[in-house]
């Protein structure tokens, strides 16, 4: 249906208006903010700090937490997990027998790949080998993250074919570094663990998935073992090793993923109960899987960040209803020839978008600065942080940002200012109004805003603050002074036989020690707070013999003599280690201080014994306690010490060890002649880089450290801003209560007494401000919760502390604009201009 021609040229002219009236009101702004380009710099730099802060943290979060991965479909890639059904949130592995009936019996996931992540010794044709992160997968695992090679071909079921040669698929990164970026790559050597492998394939550079693996082995018979003898690992059921990913058919939900799984796990558990009875299968959106741990840390980031933009509004609504008052003649003579009450507020709200639009630019430029200052105050672990950037989804959050920003700061002394009293502020021949009781009680409700955010964001930065000194001071169990570590693993033909391990491990503690600065050697298969994990289940003696799947559970060392005493770990009973104990085939073992109170409570320990599994006869493989040391904290400074059992290292001879090296003075001086020694032994096998043991506590704690920086760093800012804010209302009062003051200081008020009204007036909405922010202080600080270890939430000193130290801030920045009250000449304050 067509429109009359009289309707169309009406809605061309109207439009044609509405334009014309932008368009003027547009210039009118651009003249009135370069007027006053002081005022104008000051409010683009304030709204510059909070919409670029708010675009960079936004840019960081979008990259984590908001944009998918960068796999085909990624909203259907899962992770698949086998977890105890007593404690299903306490994480976990799957089986290697139970992935395969997985495989099988699985209708809702339609691709589905094992993998496990693993540090080999990487060799190059030309260079000096490394140890290096890659991951054994099945044979289908590029298929489930639907990834096509950039080079060469990705794995097929013919590659897991035991006796079909040993092929690998590079990432990006190590095709650069080791081949120089070459198209030839393909079917060119590579040495891992000392085996000759073929290169296949080159993933593209988006891909580094497990845990920034450098390359990807195919498993024999298409799916990882857990270790032990070389051979078919199809048929471990007891051991959990594996993670895995899977790829959700179409049209099916995560809901009907998971309940299948659980139908399957159920089914298992009856065909084998000893193995199976107490797992159960889970899915769970990779993504989730990924960035976990990481969401709540930085959604409270972004939330103080926007608090901090909230006190940027604040402020410049502030300054603009100031302005106002100023411009109230302007208002009453545009008011007086015609000129309605919408009109003016559309007038100053495009005012304040226009301004709210550089601004927004100009922040948008400190944002690309300030990612890259975030992002190099070390986030730890925090998972897809290597490419972030500002995009145009930040882009397009900063410019969403910016107009709402402007209208609201806009919005208030935008309605005030289009009201004017023609009458008399025509009459009146000052230079600008005093203003109503509305404005001054809207700016006393932003100056009460201004606090009570900052000080949410002072308190939730001192808890992290309190949390982190806190955790600091806690014990760790061991000495870190002087204390060097790196690691090396014997891989080749040169280790294959016990004897050949033992004697490399002998030799590696026999040169070290004859290092010049070295006190004292030893070595640990797991580096605490270093990362890793290693969980055995034991049946203990004298109790009621039960399944491997219901026996207790104890974290497991490899160490060798010498390890106690080279930490600082008291030994509390028993004895340590000596040489005798580590044979090919040790029978002694500690245990820590947690171990011992859960499994003895007032027996004795020293003399008991635990088996970990069957010996070569079928019977329990029984190993003596001789000693129980101290606990340490091996995973993570905020976990309390977990039961530890500790065996001679010789238990398990190829594994990698780290050498735990006490240094006479500082331990990086004596690192260089260590690697030497090392090299000089075996220049085959690659030292990891060396590390002392306070940088690796440090590293620990990494994004505890980087959560409360930034948290501090933006309640800094806010705090700043609330301080301008208080001293602009007060200093403004004091302006325009001139001619107030005067009168009372010719009626005869002392300068205390003018002090007094001042700051009374000025520090009301500071204390109301205070009492909100305690109150919602108490209510949002739940949400750290996770994040705050050894105080409460609720700590005290914090919550009596900061609100203080505000008010004692504030009432400095009243103070000074009261001092000058103080000082009104009356005859200067009622002469009329």
């Amino acid at each position: 249906m067509r429109l009359p021609a009289t309707s169309v040229l009406a809605s061309k002219l109207h439009y044609r208006l509405r334009m014309d009236r932008f368009s003027q009101d547009f210039r009118h702004a651009l003249r009135m903010l370069l007027k006053t380009p002081v005022f104008t710099t000051v409010v683009i730099f304030t709204l510059a700090v909070g919409i670029g802060a708010n675009t960079a943290m936004f840019s960081i979060v979008n990259g984590v937490l908001l944009q998918g991965l960068p796999f085909r479909d990624p909203d259907r890639i899962v992770d698949i997990n086998e977890v105890e059904r007593r404690d299903p949130v306490g994480g976990g592995a799957i089986a290697p027998a139970t992935f395969l009936d997985w495989q099988k019996m699985s209708t809702t996931l339609e691709a589905m790949s094992a993998y496990a992540p693993r540090t080999f010794n990487v060799a190059p044709a030309a260079g000096e080998p490394e140890r290096m992160r890659g991951a054994v997968t099945s044979t289908a695992f590029f298929d489930v993250l639907g990834v096509s090679p950039l080079l060469g071909r990705q794995f097929t079921r013919n590659d897991a074919e035991p006796g079909q040669g040993q092929n690998v698929v590079l990432s990006h990164g190590l095709w650069q570094r080791y081949f120089s970026a070459s198209p030839d790559v393909i079917n060119q050597p590579v040495r891992l663990n000392g085996q000759p492998f073929t290169v296949i394939g080159v993933m593209p550079a988006m891909l580094n998935f497990p845990q920034n693996a450098q390359f990807w082995i195919p498993a024999s018979y298409d799916v990882p073992g857990c270790g032990g003898p070389a051979g078919d690992p199809r048929g471990q059921r007891g051991m959990h090793c594996l993670r895995g990913i899977a790829r959700i058919k179409a049209g099916t939900s995560l809901q009907q993923a998971n309940a299948e799984l659980k139908t399957i796990s159920d089914q298992l558990a009856k065909q084998f109960p000893e193995d199976a009875s107490n797992f159960i299968g889970v899915a769970t959106p990779l993504q989730d899987q990924l960035v976990g741990s990481a969401r709540t840390p930085l959604l409270v980031l972004l939330g103080a960040v926007a608090c901090v933009l909230l006190i940027v509004v604040a402020n410049v609504a502030n300054l603009l209803m100031a302005r106002a008052t100023v411009r109230v003649r302007e208002f009453a003579i545009r008011a007086a020839i015609g000129a309605n009450r919408p009109a003016l507020i559309r007038q100053l709200l495009t005012e304040s978008v226009v301004i709210a639009l550089v601004g927004g630019v100009l922040g948008v430029l400190l944002a690309f600065w300030s990612v890259d200052l975030i992002l190099a105050l070390d986030p730890g672990d925090v998972p897809r942080v290597a490419p972030i950037g500002v995009d145009g989804r930040a882009l397009a959050f900063a410019f969403a940002l910016s107009l709402v920003t402007g209208v609201l700061f806009g919005v208030v002394p935008a309605w005030q200012a289009s009201k004017p009293q023609l009458q008399s502020t025509l009459k009146d021949n000052t230079r600008g109004a005093t203003g109503d009781g509305h404005q001054h009680l809207a700016r006393a409700g932003l100056v009460l805003a201004e606090v009570s955010i900052s000080l949410v964001l002072l308190v939730g930065a001192g808890l992290l603050f309190r949390s982190l000194m806190t955790l600091m001071d806690t014990p760790l169990g061991f000495t870190t002074s002087r204390m060097l570590t790196m690691a090396v693993a014997p891989t080749g033909e040169n280790y294959r036989s016990p004897g050949q391990f033992l004697g490399y491990w002998q030799q590696v503690l026999e040169r070290v020690r004859a290092v010049p600065g070295v006190e004292q050697v030893a070595l640990s298969s797991m580096l605490p707070l270093g990362g890793g994990i290693s969980v055995m289940s034991f049946q203990p003696e004298g109790k009621p013999e039960v399944p491997p799947n219901r026996q207790p559970l104890s974290h497991y060392v490899d160490i060798s003599p010498g390890y106690f005493g080279t930490m600082g770990i008291p030994v509390l009973r028993g004895r340590e280690f000596t040489e005798q104990d580590a044979t090919e085939n040790p029978r002694t073992i500690l245990i820590n201080e947690a171990m011992a109170r859960r499994e003895f409570a007032d027996i004795d320990p020293i003399g008991r014994r635990f088996s970990f599994g069957p010996g070569e006869d079928g019977k329990p493989a029984w190993v003596e306690i001789v000693g129980v040391v101290g606990n340490v904290r091996q995973y993570r400074a905020d976990q309390d010490p977990v039961p530890m059992t500790y065996a001679p290292y010789t238990a398990a001879l190829g594994r990698a060890q780290n050498l735990m090296i006490r240094t006479k003075g500082d331990p990086l001086a004596a690192a260089g002649a260590v690697r030497a020694a090392l090299q000089a032994l075996d220049p085959s096998l690659p030292v990891s880089p060396p590390r002392t043991l306070d940088a690796v506590v440090g590293a620990s704690l990494t994004q505890r450290k980087f959560n409360m920086t930034l948290l501090l760093v933006f309640a800094g800012i806010a705090l700043v801003l609330a301080i301008a804010g208080i001293y602009g209302t007060v200093a403004y009062s004091v302006a325009q209560r001139t001619q107030e003051i005067g009168i009372r200081v010719a009626l005869g008020a002392t300068s205390r007494e003018i002090l007094n009204l001042v700051l009374f007036s000025a520090l009301k909405p500071v204390a109301a401000g205070l009492a909100v922010g305690v109150v919602a202080s108490l209510a949002l600080t739940r949400t750290l919760e996770r994040l705050v270890y050894g105080i409460s939430t609720t700590d005290p000193m914090t919550f009596i502390s900061l609100p203080l130290l505000l008010a004692a801030v504030a009432l400095i920045a009243g103070l000074l604009p009261a001092l000058r009250a103080t000082r009104v000449d009356p005859l200067e304050a009622l002469r009329v201009d």
